[in-house]
């Protein structure tokens, strides 16, 4: 079964609508299972990540406040942290709170986390979750 929600990116005043599914899997019974490996994959986070906090224009439309240096831009490895990302983007997505996610976090500066799961996909792109610095509350998502 899959969920979907509507992702909604500004591009140059147009407004484009993105369809995000996730699949559900038989791993969903198992629980967030935490921090994904330390992995190219993360290293492709960290890279998108920087990249969008470049462009103002985008980082604004994603309510990311400017990071002060690179050095404010760190991935998170602390399982504990990523099982409440996980746990928020299953919620987004109304999915059971049981569902496995392999979170692959990052703290920008000290309000914000940027969170993706590999298995959320919009065709070859990547969906990155913003959320404030508690993560209780997803302020955007962005397709990387």
């Amino acid at each position: 079964m899959r969920k979907a929600i509507a992702l909604v990116a500004a591009f140059g005043g147009i407004g484009v609508v993105v369809l995000l599914t996730a699949a559900r899997s038989a791993s969903e019974a198992l629980g967030p299972t935490g921090c994904g490996p330390d992995t190219r994959y993360m290293a492709d986070v960290l890279s998108g990540v920087k990249w969008t906090l470049s462009d103002a224009e985008l980082r604004d439309s994603l309510r990311i406040p400017r990071a002060n240096a690179a050095e404010s831009i760190v991935a998170v490895r602390k399982d504990s942290l990523c099982k409440v990302a996980g746990a928020r983007m299953n919620s987004d997505f109304e999915l059971p709170a049981t569902t496995s996610r392999q979170v692959y976090l990052v703290r920008i500066g000290t309000s914000r986390y940027w969170a993706e799961d590999p298995t959320i996909r919009e065709g070859e792109w990547g969906v990155g979750f913003v959320m404030d610095s508690t993560m209780a509350t997803v302020l955007s998502r962005a397709a990387r």
